[in-house]
């Protein structure tokens, strides 16, 4: 059984808890800096008790964000995890990158920002859930150890166990350590003592299988089918979270606490026939596509300054998870990039000269107000927030697919699960194509590269629902 929530948030007190007096220092330089990045994949942000989710179902995260940092209005660079992925190690998005089928690879020229954390003396490694996650994408440039195979797809508590064996190797070394898990993404079967504690009695007979899921696509959903796949997605997340409070409680017991800088965040959200369909991916943008969790835990101990817990509702993406690793190890990274380092809002810094090229990149002036924008890529459509306005726009060289009411805007403060579709005025719609397409590329040198889908990789995308 899990811990409770007072636990828990002693627990990570002590893992996280200190003082200090320099604001800008992020890490302690007598002691091992160690980094870790979490992304939780399918996670989206509102089933997270700590971003409004009735159901607790997420203690751990919670108690994190209560005494960390928690991004309120973060969003994923793509809808499904292959290009959101690949933007987060290249800090480029979907519409530079071009990594948009399940062929797809990521092109050489590109820069992969772990490698400059390996040059600068890091040990690096990755355990992830395989998949779209496979090292034959690219995602493995610049990792020490990079681990994606069959034992470790579906398997949370594998990927864990693996985990802790590296680290046990590496106590007394600066490191960077990438952790992923598809345990929350569909089919929703996490073990069944988690699925009888969210929803002890079912009204239907669905079961959390692909095959239940093909045959409520084939015939329909009922209200109570959509109340218990969402109760069994949240199952899903229940577990994931309890598990990582061991993975937490852990850290804390060999040491690895100390000088540590924590991320948590997902590569998309799911949806939930809000917008009458289920899942991720095409031309999905619904805010649970779009908005995704991001918490951070800045290092605390000796030497170190006291940070104060903080909700910040600045405009931030997956994508900027890089640069603001790369910036807290003191360690350059490439220019030109469509994410940009967070540790103005993470530590009150001012923005730099380095910061601004990213930071004018996602400008964009409305009515004479300046917005800090982040863009969500669909198949054919974009999705771009600025501020409490979402506008869906088509893709620059896309395909034309017709989207009932698109292109268009939300307003999201009346309109906050974008239920009602506006007109964008047509002198702004040129304007947000132009911003669209500067932040697109035609470079052929940049294009991606082809690979086949090997046999085990086929079988893990079709366990996952994707073929």
């Amino acid at each position: 059984m899990g811990k409770t929530y007072t636990q828990i948030a002693l627990l990570l007190t002590l893992l996280i808890s200190g003082c200090g007096v320099d604001q800008d220092t992020v890490f302690n330089d007598d002691l091992p800096k160690r980094v870790i990045v979490i992304s939780l994949d399918c996670l989206r942000a509102d089933r997270l008790h700590c971003y409004g989710n009735d159901r607790q179902v997420s203690a751990t995260l919670d108690s994190l964000a209560a005494v960390g940092i928690r991004f309120s209005e973060a969003t994923a660079p793509s809808n499904w995890t292959l290009p959101s992925h690949v933007s987060l190690f290249t800090g480029v998005s979907q519409l530079r990158h071009r990594v948009e089928d399940k062929t797809h690879t990521l092109n050489p020229r590109i820069p992969h920002m772990v490698e400059n954390i390996r040059a600068a003396g890091f040990e690096t490694a990755a355990f992830t859930g395989g998949g779209y996650l496979k090292a034959m994408y690219g995602h493995d440039r610049g990792f020490n150890h990079y681990e994606s195979g069959k034992r470790l797809n579906r398997n949370w508590t594998g990927t864990l166990q693996e985990t802790k064996k590296w680290l046990a190797d590496h106590t007394e070394e600066d490191f960077f350590l990438f952790i992923h898990t598809y345990e929350i993404h569909a089919p929703y079967n996490p073990p069944r003592e988690w699925i009888k504690r969210v929803i002890p009695v079912q009204k239907s007979s669905f079961g959390g299988t692909t095959s239940h899921m093909l045959n409520i696509k084939k015939r329909g959903v009922t209200t109570d089918e959509i109340e218990e796949v969402t109760a069994y997605y949240d199952a899903g997340i229940l577990y994931t979270d309890e598990m990582l409070a061991g993975f937490t409680e852990w850290l804390r017991e060999e040491g690895l606490g100390e000088n540590l800088l924590l991320i948590v965040s997902s590569d998309h959200g799911e949806q939930f026939w809000e917008h009458g369909e289920h899942g991720h991916g095409d031309n999905m943008l619904g805010t649970e596509l779009t908005d995704v969790p991001l918490i951070v835990s800045l290092p605390h101990g000796p030497g170190l300054p006291e940070r104060a817990p903080m909700v910040s509702d600045a405009s931030v993406s997956f994508i900027d998870i890089m640069p603001t690793v790369l910036e807290a190890l003191e360690i350059q990274y490439p220019a030109n990039l469509d994410g940009y380092s967070l540790m103005p809002e993470l530590v009150g810094r001012k923005i730099s000269d380095v910061d601004m090229p990213s930071r004018i990149r996602r400008t964009q002036v409305i009515d004479d107000t300046r917005y800090q924008m982040s863009m969500t890529s669909g198949d054919n459509y974009v999705a771009l927030i600025c501020g409490d306005k979402k506008f869906l726009l088509q893709r620059p060289g896309s395909q034309e697919v017709e989207v009932k009411n698109w292109p268009c805007m939300y307003d999201l403060a009346a309109d906050p699960m974008e239920l009602n579709p506006l007109p964008i005025p047509d002198e702004l719609i040129e304007i947000l194509r132009e911003t669209v397409e500067k932040l697109a590329t035609d470079d052929k040198d940049l294009s991606p590269g082809q690979q086949e889908i090997d046999p085990e990789t086929r079988r893990q995308l079709e366990a996952l629902g994707y073929l």
